[in-house]
């Protein structure tokens, strides 16, 4: 039986021998773990192709000792019905971020410990190559290498947490730079036009390997996924992804200037 300490990461990988026009859409996997009287459901996700067979992946961090049990449904036969245990052992660490109940403004680990942070900003990560100023379009995205580097340079100067504004942004040259990820699958480089239906499985592969790492150095790692200054800039709106235009999910006036329409907390789908 596979043992994992309290609060770290359990992964299953479940490969399917069907093929898929859209797998994010098509199939729906979630597996349920079991301790006594603690029951956890999660959500399986599609990771791509591993010996030419589809992926799924489910991951679980155990909150309590003990022996957990798993079994898996899905829409799909070879996903469906899979069951396993594991052992939920000792913690290495002080488990995740709490708030204090009774002041909201302070945090502690799950163990009760006491927890200071000292938090780096990143705003956005591509923005970490050289300096630029808002009105500078041309930099280069640091490589998967250089942010690793640099997460272990903060770890080293006593930085436990980083919070990254993971929605990159958009600029002109973003269009041709074949290194600038988006979240989703780009149908059409040429405009930057997306496929909101599918993702690009690259740029979260990249952002899970990064998280690791920051995990490893003993850091939290705080994610703003939908933060993005470019929606504001009539100069990068008009072949931004998430312009409805573009094939995105946002609509607004792009000859605007500051924060207009485009964020309108009356529209369920801009919220």
């Amino acid at each position: 039986m596979q043992q994992i300490p309290r609060w770290e990461l359990f992964e299953r990988s479940l490969k399917s021998g069907r093929a898929y026009d859209n797998p994010f859409l098509e199939v729906e996997l979630e597996a349920v773990f079991t301790s006594g009287r603690h029951r956890v459901r999660v959500d399986g996700f599609y990771d791509g192709e591993e010996d030419g067979c589809p992926v799924w992946r489910v991951r679980f961090a155990p909150p309590e000792q003990g022996t957990w049990c798993y079994t898996t449904t899905s829409n799909d036969p070879d996903l469906d019905g899979q069951n396993g245990e594991l052992s939920c052992t000792e913690p290495v660490s002080g488990g995740p971020l709490v708030v204090n109940p009774q002041f909201g403004n302070w945090f502690f680990r799950a163990d009760g410990s006491p927890q200071l942070i000292v938090n780096e900003g990143w705003y956005p990560h591509p923005a970490n190559g050289r300096f630029f100023s808002h009105d500078d379009v041309d930099y280069q995205q640091p490589s998967e290498q250089d942010m690793k580097d640099y997460i272990r340079i903060l770890s080293g100067y006593g930085v436990n947490m980083v919070i990254d504004i993971a929605q990159l942004y958009a600029r002109q040259s973003t269009i041709t730079d074949t290194s600038f990820r988006w979240p989703w699958a780009v149908v059409d480089a040429a405009s930057n036009r997306i496929d909101k239906d599918r993702f690009n499985l690259a740029y979260y592969q990249r952002m899970d390997r990064v998280m690791r790492v920051a995990r490893d150095n003993g850091m939290f790692f705080a994610l703003e996924l939908l933060y993005d200054n470019s929606v504001v800039r009539p100069r990068e709106w008009s072949h931004h992804p998430l312009n409805t235009a573009n094939g995105g999910w946002l609509a607004g006036n792009e000859h605007g200037t500051g924060w207009d329409v485009m964020f309108d907390c009356g529209n369920a789908v801009h919220v």
